[in-house]
């Protein structure tokens, strides 16, 4: 192990604590983000609270029930899936069981099978939707939520707070160093230079290698600054392809619709 950088890392994470804490009890001046930059930022942030409620709403109409929705995500997490009936599948094979029992033969009978095979179709086309959806359109918005936006926006504050807990240790070494995280931590190293310069006092020596310290870290705050004003614009640029997905989710229920149509139709004109 390098303890050097270790002991180093400790410092520069203490620093940063220690800054924070100063500016929440306002002992301890903040540096603000140009407008430009800042407006880049809420936008982004706006249009991932769009994405996550969009892919809420959407999971909840293809699954009403919030008990196999929580169930399906626990299997997604380990990769595997539960293949249910619809419960238009249900009741097909309700009708189908049935009309078998009346006899097929006997024409009460036949219609109920006949409808079985129907509900059962219409379930099947319910299926094909909800995998379209989730292949067509979900998938890309979880990519935007969990990719896209997150490579932007995973922020020191959220990865301070899961250090604290013990148990998120793990998840907080899975948090890769994003720009809005890189920005925030440049930004508080400048700040605690510029705390420090100004306490420093009579120190020559500590004032001249502070003066030096703070014109590096504000060079690299300047230039963390660029790269995060580029990463919050891809973000919102991103997003304007959304109009072209919901396109496809479009597409996906016209097709269900029409499929239904066709069977319920072919069904009536055999009975």
């Amino acid at each position: 192990m390098d303890f050097k950088k270790f002991s180093s890392d400790a410092n520069t994470f203490f620093n940063r604590a220690l800054q924070k804490t100063e500016e929440a009890f306002k002992t301890s001046d903040k540096t603000l983000l140009d407008a430009n930059l800042d407006n880049s930022i809420k936008q982004c942030e706006m249009r991932q609270r769009w994405a996550s409620g969009l892919i809420q709403m959407v999971e909840n109409v293809i699954q009403p029930n919030p008990a196999i929705r929580m169930e399906d995500m626990v299997l997604k997490g380990f990769d595997k899936k539960k293949e249910r009936l619809t419960a238009g599948e249900v009741l097909g094979d309700s009708f189908a069981r049935i009309g078998n029992e009346l006899g097929s033969g006997t024409p009460h009978g036949t219609a109920l099978v006949k409808v079985g095979q129907l509900e059962s179709s219409l379930g099947q086309a319910e299926r094909n939707m909800t995998q379209g959806i989730e292949d067509k359109y979900l998938s890309w918005l979880r990519t935007y939520v969990n990719e896209t936006c997150k490579e932007a926006m995973v922020n020191l504050e959220s990865k301070i707070a899961l250090c604290l807990n013990c148990y998120s240790f793990f998840v907080c070494l899975l948090f890769k160093q994003k720009e809005r995280s890189k920005l925030e931590e440049v930004r508080l190293d400048l700040d605690r230079t510029k705390t420090l310069l100004r306490r420093a006092k009579d120190d020559a020596a500590k004032k001249s290698h502070l003066e030096q310290q703070l014109n590096e870290t504000q060079t690299l705050f300047n230039r963390q600054c660029d790269i995060t004003r580029k990463a919050m614009d891809d973000c919102v640029s991103k997003f304007d392809e959304h109009k072209t997905i919901c396109k496809s989710l479009l597409q996906t229920q016209l097709d269900y619709f029409q499929s239904c149509v066709e069977h319920v139709e072919s069904t009536m004109h055999s009975l």
